[in-house]
Formats: C-alpha cells, structure tokens, sequence
C-alpha cells in the first residue's frame, strides 16, 4: 500500500492536486485492500497520511476488517455522505484530482468552492503494472477459469440447455476459489452464436452448433477472462474455415504483443487475417482490454490507441468473427507483456481438434 500511494502521491504533486477521490470499487480495493466495499476514497498527497474510506454502514464490517492504514468513516441509511467527505478536504477550497465522479457530486463539490479535476482512466493508468503479489492472484485467478472452461467442455452435448453448462462452469470455478463475477456466463449457442455478447439462455445445444463460451470470474478482486469456441461434431466447411481463421488470427495478434507495441498495432496484426479473408465487416469488437482488478480497461487493444504496452501489464487478446446463418467465433486469451514478447497466463487447448465436441 505504501508504494501505490507513494506513485499516486507523485501523480497529484505532477497535477498540484491536494487529493485523489474516487468512488471506483477497484480503486478502494488497491489504495486500501477493503475487497468488497462502496464508498468514496479519499487519498491525501501526503503519502504518509491514511486514506480515508468514507462508506456505508452495510460495508462498514469488512472495511474495518480488511483496509490498511485507512480511515474508515461511516454513514448511516438516510444520511447524506458528501458532508463527511467534505470534511476530509485539506482546506475549504481543496483542489482534488479524481478519475471519475457522479455527475451530482461532481456538481455539488464545485458548488461549494473545491476544485475537481477529472483525469479519465488515470487511477487505471497507474495499475497497469502489475506487481508479483498481483500476478500470483491473476495466475490463480486463470487457473479458476481454464477449470470453468474444462467443465463446460465436459458438459457440451447435443440437448444440453446453455444454462447447464454455465452452471457447471460456475460450480468448478467456485471450488477453485472463486468469489464473483465480472459478467454472467456466457454460452451462445447455434445462431446466438454470432451475437457477441449474450448471456446463457434456455436453448438447448444441438449436434453442428458452434458454441461460444466466454467466462469472467473474479478471485480477490482479479480478473479472469477466457473464451473458447467449440464445435458439437464436425464442423461444416463455413464453420471449420471460421474457427481456423480466428485462431489465426488471434496467434497473429499474439505474436506482435511486446513492450512499446501500440494497443492498435496488436489489434491490427489480428485484424490483417481477417481482412485478407474479405470479412472486415464481420468483426464487432476490438482485440482486447487491459487485465487486473475487475472494472480495469486501459489501454485497449483497439484501433486508434497509440498507448504503448508496458512490461509487466496483463492484457487479453480476443479476435472475433461474427456471421449470421453460419455463427461465431471468438478466441480469447490472458497475455503478460514482457520486454521481448509475452507469456500467455492462459493455456486452455485452442487447437481445430480441441475445439471439436465428439458426439
């Protein structure tokens, strides 16, 4: 704690902030280590002063028993926070450096002489590196979802409704450890297959399905995110030319992953297979997404980010193609970037054969 707050505290003197205040449950998670309590955080520039966590009397329990060097304040059902928080402020006319506030506070705070700056994205900025502690958590949080994926496999089979193999999923990666979820399960099946982002229904799976299958669970706060496509049977020739292009796609995108690459020069190395198969169009998302406590998402792996990769950052990268009366593919997996390329924290089988269900 001593030394996220010691970088922020360098961020605020580089803004001539006096604070940080955020309301960004990632944010209270890595400045306090409270896992699972709401509020409003505030950060003095002092890196030897507590934070202070002004939350509700339903968080209060495990604020007090999980934060570190943090003052806890509480309100109760019915009161107004601001006040406390205003409270906190080193002088009536604090000058906070925040990465995103509700409108109405932001409002409110202005109204009463304090000075806030909105920095999109910065508390995210200074998290992308991941220290060891951090990367043994993201290495067990992959372990949980490669064992929800293994179980969902098992359980693909022709008259299976999506929501059994979700449920399964979930009941492997709970006895791993697992504490949340980033978003339900995901199992698209037939044509909700080429709907990228749909969640486990009542359809039942049938023999020449394609099923995508995308699982995000949490362990401590981390993030785990995998996404295999799965074939029940032979695939059909569209199918089977769609799964081997994404996965060409998705081992281009992974090869160009290294230190000082862009987010959209990674996005546009798996684009290159995809375009040269005339299917541009069929492409409905970006590449990828930084890695880390839940609620992360710089830098992106998307057309247009010149942000540069940095070594020891955690990223997923997840080309996707999307065709209707055919279905859809997509292929993700979990990338540490290192200074000469990457390590895949992932390694759940993605070869044509693994991804074909025998029935």
């Amino acid at each position: 704690m001593a030394a996220r707050r010691a970088a922020l505290a360098r961020e605020l003197d580089a803004h001539e902030a006096d604070c940080y205040l955020s309301d960004a449950t990632p944010d209270i998670r890595y400045y306090t280590g409270c896992m699972d309590a709401g509020g409003f955080l505030l950060v003095p520039r002092d890196a030897k002063a507590p934070a202070i966590l002004v939350t509700n009397a339903h968080d209060a329990p495990q604020a007090f028993a999980e934060a570190t060097d943090t003052v806890i304040l509480v309100w109760q059902p019915g009161d107004d926070p601001v006040p406390i928080l205003v409270a906190q402020m080193p002088s009536e006319t604090a000058r906070l450096l925040a990465s995103g506030l509700p409108a109405a506070l932001h409002d409110m705070l202005r109204h009463l002489g304090i000075a806030v700056r909105i920095e999109a994205g910065r508390a995210s900025r200074l998290r992308r590196v991941k220290e060891v502690g951090e990367l043994a958590l993201m290495r067990h949080a992959a372990r949980i979802v490669e064992a929800g994926m293994a179980a969902a496999r098992d359980a693909l089979r022709p008259g299976v409704r999506e929501i059994e193999v979700a449920a399964e999923a979930e009941y492997a990666m709970r006895r791993l450890g697992m504490d949340g979820r980033v978003f339900e399960t995901k199992v698209e099946s037939g044509p909700r297959s080429a709907m990228p982002s749909t969640y486990a229904g009542e359809r039942r799976i049938e023999q020449g399905d394609l099923v995508l299958i995308d699982i995000g669970p949490t362990y401590r706060g981390y993030f785990g995110d995998l996404t295999r496509t799965f074939s029940i049977g032979v695939p059909g020739p569209d199918q089977r030319a769609l799964l081997e292009l994404v996965l060409s796609a998705q081992s281009a995108g992974i090869a160009t992953v290294r230190a000082g690459v862009s987010g959209e020069a990674v996005d546009d190395a798996a684009r290159g297979p995809i375009r040269h198969a005339g299917l541009a169009d069929a492409v409905l998302h970006n590449t990828g997404h930084s890695l880390g406590l839940a609620g992360d998402s710089l830098p992106l792996i998307a057309p247009g980010v010149s942000t540069a990769l940095l070594a020891g950052e955690c990223i997923t990268v997840e080309p996707g193609v999307y065709r209707e009366g055919i279905g859809g593919v997509r292929i993700e997996d979990e990338v540490l970037v290192t200074e000469s390329g990457c390590e895949l924290l992932t390694s759940f089988p993605k070869t044509l054969e693994s991804l074909i269900v025998p029935v």
